[in-house]
């Protein structure tokens, strides 16, 4: 008799030597072997549903405390490993099966998970989303093994859906939903949308991650859909959410804003916020969906949660992004107004824990948008709060051309408590001393001095001219200059004098 056959006249009540058999037969065996794998799969099924049997029947020996194991993820693996294109086959076969259905599905779509990047995470691809929208396109037109998949899956859907009563799923029904919109994207959105419709479920974050993937296939979701599992929802939980159920809460409204009546969805979203159903940092996702919605609507919204301060101390750095992402004459505005106190809805007395991002969020605007360019210029010369002043000097800083150095050198005040802003600091500092790379190593580099001899110019006409707002700070960085010359060498073509022209002596007496 051989090991095969061995093994399965074995009274193996809770599938264990099966398992091995089939894990052994992945790393030993040929290709040709696969119908032995398959052998000991049936067989395994067999055994599923005797020790089931028995338990409903009221035995609790061995053949039904068995019957509760299951190893069919173990199995499924082992055919992928043996040969992962005969498995194919043996995968479609299985979906017919109760105890095998979800974990084939899901050995299905193994090769096609995209996005959400982690397993109950829905930091959504939204680039990719908005891309397979606009192309209508999931995949590659040429897909044999994808293609057959997706009509198994289909097919199966259909079949447990006939077989579902009161619209309540059946058992694997959502597993597969999830395994047929990762495979099939928009060419199945139809069935997928079909079971998100049903109601009863009981797996909550399967269905979730269902609607994620048709979601990231193209498919605007209907927002009726979306609103009935959020309906569902609360009438399940009640007025007390434990943390994972608002964590639910927080993923499902992520997908409100891609729904096919965004401005609808976005309405929703409010809906949740007057409910005070989430704490500060749980809306954070949602901001970023806001961000990338390319809807107005999302604006109002935005502002609203910015109002809130629990929302704003935990999501200013998402609530920034969004703006930027955005990118509409008003998401703009709203940025400047976190400096321009004339700018309505501004909010620049905030407490900042995250200034890094919008500065950064600003610096792109403007090197995107001139005028915005001009803006952030002319606010340089204006009396503006301290921390608009700090913001905007890193922001020409990061800028770092003639324009923006001669705008930041205007922020200096002698009568603020620090007269000469960090910012500026930093851009002189660049402007005199240059960073060179040492041996190809980005964590290393070596100081070299550079001339720039219209700014020593600048600097000393400020220290010598009529303005006393500026005259010391001027003096001081002048005077740091020269600190930097001594310590890292004076270029050659950078003259002693800061500007011989004025006829006024150096150092000024």
């Amino acid at each position: 008799m051989s090991g095969i056959e061995l093994v399965l006249h074995e009274d193996d009540f809770d599938g264990e030597q099966k398992a091995d058999l089939a894990s052994s037969i992945a790393q030993v065996g040929e290709l040709e072997d696969m119908a032995d794998l398959a052998r000991v799969i049936r067989a395994d099924i067999e055994r599923i549903r005797r020790g089931r049997a028995a338990r409903i029947a009221g035995d609790r020996g061995p053949v039904a405390n068995g019957g509760i194991m299951s190893y069919s993820r173990w199995n499924i693996a082992a055919a992928m490993e043996l040969d992962p294109s005969d498995a194919a086959g043996l995968l479609v076969e299985l979906l017919a099966e109760p105890e095998y259905v979800s974990d084939a599905a899901s050995a299905m779509a193994r090769d096609y998970v995209r996005a959400p990047a982690l397993h109950g995470s829905s930091a959504l691809n939204y680039e990719q989303m908005w891309a397979a929208r606009e192309s209508n396109l999931s995949h590659s037109p040429v897909d044999a093994r994808r293609d057959r998949f997706a009509a198994a899956l289909k097919a199966q859907a259909t079949v447990l859906i006939e077989k579902s009563g009161e619209g309540k799923p059946v058992a694997g029904l959502l597993e597969l939903v999830r395994a047929l919109a990762i495979v099939g994207g928009e060419r199945a959105a139809v069935a997928t949308l079909d079971i998100l419709a049903l109601k009863g479920h009981r797996d909550e974050y399967c269905l979730l991650e269902a609607a994620e993937y048709t979601l990231m296939a193209g498919v605007a979701l209907p927002a009726k859909t979306v609103f009935a599992f959020i309906d569902s929802f609360f009438a399940q939980t009640g007025d007390w959410l434990s943390d994972s159920k608002r964590h639910l809460l927080s993923r499902t409204l992520v997908l409100l804003p891609f729904v096919d009546d965004p401005v609808a969805g976005i309405a929703r979203m409010r809906d949740v916020l007057g409910t005070s159903r989430l704490h500060g940092s749980e809306w954070r996702e949602p901001v970023v969906a806001l961000g990338h919605s390319r809807s107005d609507a999302a604006i109002d919204l935005l502002v609203e949660l910015a109002s809130d301060d629990s929302i704003f101390t935990q999501c200013q750095d998402c609530i920034v992004n969004a703006l930027g992402t955005l990118d509409t004459p008003r998401s703009r505005e709203l940025l400047l107004g976190f400096l321009d106190a004339t700018v309505p809805d501004n909010a620049p007395t905030r407490k900042w824990h995250r200034e890094e991002v919008l500065v950064e969020r600003l610096t792109d605007v403007a090197r995107r948008r001139p005028e915005v360019a001009t803006r952030l210029l002319g606010l340089c010369r204006s009396d503006v709060s301290e921390f608009s002043r700090h913001l905007l000097s890193r922001v020409m800083a990061r800028l770092d051309t003639p324009e923006a150095l001669a705008a930041n050198l205007s922020l200096i005040d002698d009568a603020r408590p620090l007269a000469v802003p960090r910012g500026l600091w930093d851009q002189l500092r660049n402007t005199f001393l240059a960073r060179e790379v040492y041996e190809n190593d980005p964590n290393t580099f070596t100081v070299r001095s550079q001339a720039s001899n219209e700014t020593r110019a600048r600097l000393f006409g400020m220290a010598i001219g009529d303005d006393p707002k500026c005259q010391r700070s001027a003096l001081v960085l002048l005077g740091q200059i020269e600190i930097w010359r001594l310590e890292d060498g004076k270029p050659a073509d950078e003259p002693r004098h800061p500007d011989l022209t004025s006829g006024r002596p150096w150092p000024p007496t």
